[in-house]
């Protein structure tokens, strides 16, 4: 009883929370995968941009779950959120049962605690994209390993391959875990395993020509070095992150737990050091899948601390929860502050939402338009969208650097409108295009939206009377 109610109270907060950061816009990124879930529910293919076959999304299991509700007549955004919100307490749950089989009932409160009250967690679950049921589907199949449930496991690990090619790295933790355990190769969940991954890299070849999403082939051209170790550096400076490390080798060395424990340990060291040693940009949402195992870990030495430390079962309990408080008091200040400034997550997304909505409404269908944030834009409008940042459009993708990006798009294709972060006309724009439209945001680093036309503007459009 006492499990459940906790588990209530922590669907309670969690719900509050989704509720309040909740916006009529999903993050940018996600209407990419949202224009194409609509284009394959429509019949037109698994296309961006009609009749053009480039792989732009980088999830597309969820891509096809999506699709499959468009084609019902359901909304592609709404689905997504339910999906994500779903997904989000099923993994306070699954947390909670991993925790609690890895060590106890106490040490499992403490994990949900402790991701519930994670930002890149709770706030991460509102973007509208895969990650929550990525998440979700990671935590199941270690779950399904430890309770010997290896065919449902190992199905749930392809299902992350195909959902996030970086989910690989769950199946590879399965398959090096059973092989540590039993002394030889699973040979019939590799067999399953293959199955089902196989059919989509197989499809993605003959479809696309290649099963590495273009998203992915652009971003390599994003990469920046000096980013390099960004993920290392915030689980550093995580209250849970000396726990975690103490939970972590406490159960690898525990005879009961090692093997249960060893799939998750191997996938967290291999999640970490991929994105630390990566030059991709620090997106929020790379963080949420490793706070599960912050949580769990930090959740489990805590206890192990407590347990060493003091013999008195209630005086331990009095030190696990006043360490507790030392664990969350972060978290919540930040979620407190959060809730104190607004909803908004990101200023920026707001306006790029009105931007959109105006040119559904002002810009002809015909048009052809440039910008680099293509998601809600592209949703919106319709239109053909030539990506400035490579993403769809593997024709602007140049071996320059993704500064360059733009301005290919513009002087070798010579779009109709082109959308622009910033207040100046780029030096490299031709003097054929003029300004339409302008509007500022309340970002320090993106202050300005403007829309820019190639003269005359298709749809006759009036220019800005001032600059």
């Amino acid at each position: 009883m006492k499990s459940k109610l906790f588990l209530l109270l922590a669907v309670i907060v969690t719900s509050a929370l989704f509720a309040y950061y909740w916006t009529p816009y999903a993050i940018d990124d996600a209407w990419i995968t949202y224009r194409y879930a609509e284009h394959i529910g429509a019949g037109d293919g698994f296309v961006y941009n009609p009749g053009e076959r480039v792989l732009g999304t980088s999830t597309p299991l969820y891509t096809l779950l999506l699709a499959g509700a468009h084609a019902l007549g359901m909304s592609v955004p709404v689905v997504s959120y339910v999906v994500g919100f779903a997904a989000t307490l099923g993994t306070i749950v699954g947390v909670f049962l991993l925790t609690r089989l890895l060590h106890s009932e106490l040490a499992a409160f403490l994990a949900v605690a402790v991701l519930v009250m994670t930002p890149q967690f709770h706030k991460v679950a509102t973007y509208g994209m895969e990650t929550p049921l990525y998440v979700c589907m990671i935590v199941y199949a270690f779950y399904a390993y430890a309770t010997r449930r290896h065919t449902v496991a190992f199905a749930l690990a392809a299902g992350c391959l195909v959902t996030r090619l970086d989910g690989a790295a769950v199946g590879a933790a399965l398959f090096g875990a059973y092989l540590v355990e039993y002394r030889r190769l699973p040979w019939k969940h590799i067999a399953l395993y293959l199955a089902i991954a196989v059919p989509w890299f197989v499809y993605s070849q003959l479809y696309f020509g290649t099963f590495l999403p273009n998203s992915f082939l652009a971003k390599r051209q994003h990469m920046n070095t000096s980013l390099q170790g960004w993920m290392l550096r915030w689980i550093v400076v995580r209250a849970a992150a000396v726990p975690a490390a103490v939970g972590g080798l406490a159960t690898l060395f525990a005879t009961r737990t090692r093997l249960l424990a060893l799939p998750m340990l191997l996938w967290s060291s291999a999640y970490v050091t991929a994105y630390t040693l990566s030059s991709l940009w620090r997106h929020q949402w790379y963080f949420m899948p490793i706070t599960v195992p912050l949580a769990i870990f930090g959740a489990i030495g805590v206890v192990r601390v407590s347990e060493w430390l003091v013999r008195d079962r209630q005086a331990r309990q009095w030190a696990v929860g006043a360490t507790a408080v030392l664990l969350l008091a972060p978290d919540v200040l930040t979620t407190v502050r959060q809730l104190r400034s607004g909803p908004y997550y990101d200023p920026i997304e707001g306006v790029r939402y009105d931007v959109a909505r105006w040119m559904r409404d002002n810009v002809p269908r015909s048009a052809v338009i440039t910008t680099g944030g293509i998601g809600v834009v592209g949703y919106f409008t319709g239109n053909y969208i030539l990506d400035s940042a490579g993403l769809v459009s593997p024709q602007v993708v140049g071996q320059v650097g993704p500064e360059f990006f733009l301005d290919t798009a513009v002087n070798q294709f010579r779009p109709d409108y082109v959308l622009i972060s910033r207040y100046e006309m780029p030096d490299f724009v031709p003097d054929d295009y003029a300004f339409v439209k302008t509007w500022p945001t309340p970002s320090e680093e993106v202050p300005y939206y403007r829309l820019a036309c190639r003269v005359p503007c298709v749809g006759g459009l009036p220019l800005e009377t001032a600059p």
